[in-house]
């Protein structure tokens, strides 16, 4: 049986957090967005884009509250990531960066 999306970007939310930022930094609401989703043409991924602030990793000698005010204003730029799940196992198949065309 096929994931539905809510539980695709739960897993696939997790994944980001385990794989990029586990032990970098406390949890900061609002600093993992989702940015899109998408099933594959033949409905066997999900390809989940969720981005964070660049600086969650780059300055994560900062006190937690200073973070935290950076990435609820808006004064950051992000990291865009792709996540790549199996659409019946919930699997993760990969994580890659998303690179953003300029407009």
């Amino acid at each position: 049986m096929q994931l539905d999306v809510q539980k695709a970007v739960e897993l696939a939310r997790q994944y980001l957090i385990d794989v990029i930022v586990q032990d970098v930094l406390p949890p900061i609401p609002g600093a993992i967005r989702l940015e899109e989703v998408e099933i594959s043409e033949n409905d066997e991924f999900w390809l989940i884009t969720l981005s964070y602030p660049d600086s969650m990793i780059e300055d994560s000698d900062l006190h937690p509250e200073s973070q935290a005010l950076r990435v609820l204003t808006g004064r950051e730029n992000r990291v865009y990531k792709v996540v790549k799940l199996n659409a019946d196992t919930g699997k993760l198949v990969s994580i890659k960066i998303r690179s953003l065309a300029a407009a």
